[in-house]
């Protein structure tokens, strides 16, 4: 008899937890980080002198982060590039010697992308060169190499890009300046908000700034009136670097959720990932819908704190946070009420 009731039990209990499993869905997670309709990233090629004089104090004065494409033999300012790259500005490659890569023997190719991986790494200790950019738009002509040395390569298609990409390695750009289909603010915001439509990701593709004798130019003006546009937008736009994007769209597409009940007013959020930790641990935005009488809640992470907050949506009340996949199981409890 003792048994019976002990099995019956344990059979309301698994029967109790899969009704609670039904009842509260597994979170969502944002397409782009806080729920953002578009991703933009700023993209220079060439280490033209405008983008260490202008572009840099500009987005460091809105606080956005770009992402520099160096020509390694053409660099006469590390020290700028440097202090930026500690600065949260990426860097990547483009090339040893600027040549059209399809025009080079395999030997030569392979040089031109693993030297300069090389090199940036050795005066970018702190800085992982996570991508390149084509010179002349051409990538190498053996399909697999790029892939060797980079995580993602930038092209030059002329459209906006999916938010999950066909091909990492042949990511789609927009030029921007006097020879770009782009080449005002008002351009460049039009196209943000035809990329917000689908959700897509804005790659811009950029080389001199003002009158430095880059190619493409676009003024200076220009130029921080786009961004301008972007902090006055926040948080519908999420402008990043071309790796954290990369980075966000494979983790979000990669991050797997479970979800269970731990207590009467918690649960066990686990966010598992085969992604490598060390280089994807980007912070994904999440969007749990609270069960019945709960009002907010509190998240931690391996014991640390998340920050959160609580979205009406439909009359529906949400936590949304932020959470790294892979770094542990995350409980979310029924925030008390204060007391009166």
């Amino acid at each position: 008899m003792k048994f019976v009731i002990a099995l019956f039990a344990v059979l309301t209990l698994l029967a109790c937890v899969s009704c609670v499993n039904k009842e509260q869905p597994l979170p969502e997670i944002a397409i782009w980080p806080n729920f953002s309709q578009a991703a933009i990233t700023y993209t220079f090629d060439d280490n033209t002198p405008g983008q260490s004089l202008v572009a840099l104090p500009l987005f460091n004065r809105y606080n956005f982060k770009a992402t520099f494409y160096p020509v390694v033999d053409w660099m006469t300012d590390w020290t700028s590039f440097q202090e930026a790259a500690l600065n949260g500005h990426e860097m990547g490659s483009h090339t040893v010697g600027h040549h059209n890569l399809s025009k080079l023997n395999h030997e030569d190719q392979y040089h031109e992308l693993s030297t300069s991986k090389q090199i940036l790494e050795k005066k970018f200790p702190q800085s992982s060169i996570f991508s390149i950019a084509y010179p002349y738009c051409v990538p190498p002509t053996a399909e697999d190499l790029t892939g060797r040395f980079y995580q993602a390569g930038r092209h030059c298609q002329g459209h906006i890009e999916k938010s999950t990409p066909d091909d990492f390695l042949q990511i789609s750009s927009i030029m921007v300046g006097s020879e770009g289909e782009l080449k005002t603010a008002a351009d460049i915001s039009a196209k943000s908000l035809e990329a917000a439509e689908t959700q897509g990701w804005l790659v811009l593709l950029l080389h001199g700034v003002g009158n430095d004798g880059g190619f493409s130019p676009i003024d200076s003006v220009e130029l921080e009136k786009s961004l301008q546009f972007f902090a006055q937008s926040r948080p519908n736009f999420w402008v990043a670097t071309f790796s954290d994007v990369v980075r966000y769209i494979r983790e979000r597409d990669n991050t797997k959720l479970n979800i269970r009940k731990i207590g009467r007013t918690a649960y066990e959020l686990q966010m598992n990932s085969e992604l490598e930790n060390e280089l994807y641990d980007l912070p994904l935005t999440l969007r749990w819908p609270l069960p019945k009488n709960w009002e907010a809640a509190n998240l931690s992470q391996n014991e640390a704190v998340l920050s959160a907050s609580v979205k009406v949506i439909d009359e529906q009340r949400f936590i949304e946070f932020n959470a790294v996949p892979g770094a542990g199981a995350i409980t979310i409890t029924k925030d008390k009420p204060a007391s009166k």
